[in-house]
């Protein structure tokens, strides 16, 4: 069958124009044969790294689901979307699958999540479809180790990565050509690791365009006149070919082959429990002190608004 990666613009905060930008490339691609269509992460609200996504936070059943439903049926595909999922108090990075039937067949949640934002979240990572099981990582869940491990335990039929990834687009005191260089090469390359050593076609869909200020210590180190949303989202078969989205706004629609027996599965060189090399100070040192910090600025941030809306002992039950 025919698959799709929808390169969708940062719309930020502009939830109707990601919805209209969204279906005029959906339509592209069900023109061209695709009956599975990928969104990046956040695709519906934008990735806003800081607590003003807040706004846009949403139930499961909410508009991301309609809207998804609708246009699975509509064009009678499958449907991937990312969208800020509220379960009343706290606010999750979740992706979700909608069927031709107008259904939602599963949603998942991200575990290493941007923690002064959103809740982490250790769940599956597999949602079944009448076309396989569909595994689902976001972001940073899919560059560490456990990720990679789950999915080759799991074998699931085809992989998603739905990112939106922003990495450095010009020199400055802290950024070199060299880092600039690897990070594109990184980028281009995450899901062929998964695709060649898991032997499953693997979606890697990268969101385009400007990134909002993100709090913490690497909000400060990735000020947005240095570092972008670069898209770079693939399609990569299991014998390593790749077809990539142009640099811009767009979609890539690849025949893949979702049931192919699986041959012999491998492994990768893991990077201090991450796919790609990296700074042992800032993966064993700053991020675990960045994940402490964001928790406790998170849960101070809600329990202000609980006090501000009159919900403070709901919150302090849950």
């Amino acid at each position: 069958m025919k698959i799709a990666a929808i390169q969708l613009n940062n719309y930020i905060g502009e939830m109707v124009q990601s919805f209209i930008g969204a279906e005029t490339l959906i339509k592209e691609a069900v023109h061209q044969g695709a009956k599975f269509v990928a969104l990046p992460e956040l695709s519906t609200c934008g990735y806003i790294p800081n607590t003003d996504i807040w706004s846009f936070g949403e139930p499961r059943e909410g508009i991301t689901s309609k809207w998804a439903k609708e246009i699975a049926k509509k064009y009678q595909i499958y449907v991937g979307a990312g969208f800020l999922e509220c379960d009343g108090i706290d606010f999750y990075n979740s992706y979700l699958i909608a069927n031709p039937q107008g259904k939602i067949d599963g949603v998942i949640r991200k575990k290493d999540v941007e923690a002064y934002c959103f809740k982490s979240f250790s769940g599956k990572n597999i949602i079944e479809t009448e076309i396989g099981k569909i595994g689902i990582g976001i972001c940073a869940d899919t560059h560490k180790k456990w990720f990679f491990k789950k999915m080759k335990k799991i074998q699931p039929d085809l992989i998603i990565l739905p990112h939106a990834w922003a990495t450095p687009t010009s020199e400055n005191k802290l950024i070199s050509k060299k880092d600039i260089v690897k990070a594109e090469e990184d980028l281009k390359t995450l899901g062929k690791i998964y695709a060649i050593n898991l032997k499953v076609p693997t979606m890697f869909v990268n969101s385009w365009g400007k990134m909002p200020p993100m709090l913490g210590f690497f909000g400060k180190m990735m000020n947005s006149d240095y570092f972008s949303l670069n898209g770079s989202s693939a399609i990569f078969l299991p014998d390593g070919k790749a077809f990539y989205c142009p640099n811009e706004e767009g979609q890539i629609t690849v025949d893949v082959d979702l049931k192919t027996p699986k041959s012999v599965t491998t492994s990768p060189k893991f990077y201090n429990g991450w796919l790609h090399k990296g700074s042992w100070l800032i993966r064993k040192i700053v991020i675990p002190w960045e994940r402490i910090y964001g928790r406790k600025f998170y849960k101070k941030s809600l329990l202000r608004i609980a006090k501000a809306k009159n919900t403070l002992k709901y919150f302090k039950e849950k």
